[in-house]
């Protein structure tokens, strides 16, 4: 959401509110019960939609102990992960449609890459790549940079921190067809 749209969303909770407060009361001691509990409906809808956000636009997906997906939201055509403190990716399990691209931030006081680079891992098993996909890099990533890469690709990719890769800053992201 923009400011804009931030700002919008504002007012129209003030005047849902009152609407709903005034009205309702009066609603439920009248005959249009029915009428009011819609309108009712509506401003729980708004009020939700404007809500605070995590700032996110990932929804994680469920899994079940075998790993497919349970009844879980669509995945996502666009994703944000941060880079931590911690040395890790949040959230470290990821799963986006083809297509989509994925925002990388470093939020922290150290330098950060984001690679999925076989040639490159330490460990072999910290990267992996669907076949036909091609390996990827970010380079150096200062304090407050961003890094993006849209996954043309469905399956499945195991990507980490460069310097990073022995303290364990590795994740997943899960293409879907």
């Amino acid at each position: 959401m923009t400011a804009d749209d931030n700002a919008a969303c504002g007012r129209w909770e003030v005047v849902l509110k009152k609407m709903g407060n005034i009205r309702l009361v009066r609603a439920l001691r009248g005959s249009q019960v029915l009428l009011r509990l819609g309108m009712l409906a509506v401003v729980v809808t708004l009020m939700a939609a404007c809500g605070p956000s995590s700032g996110s636009a990932t929804a994680p997906t469920a899994t079940t102990s075998a790993g497919a997906a349970a009844s879980a939201p669509a995945a996502p055509a666009a994703a944000s992960v941060s880079m931590t403190d911690a040395l890790r990716f949040e959230p470290a399990t990821l799963t986006v449609r083809k297509g989509a691209t994925v925002t990388w931030t470093n939020g922290t006081s150290t330098v950060h890459t984001v690679t999925d680079d076989p040639s490159k891992a330490a460990n072999k098993a910290d990267a992996a790549l669907p076949s036909g996909a091609q390996s990827w890099d970010s380079g150096n990533l200062n304090p407050g940079q961003t890094f993006q890469h849209t996954f043309d690709t469905p399956g499945t990719y195991k990507y980490f921190c460069l310097p990073h890769e022995s303290a364990g800053m590795v994740a997943t992201i899960t293409v879907t067809g």
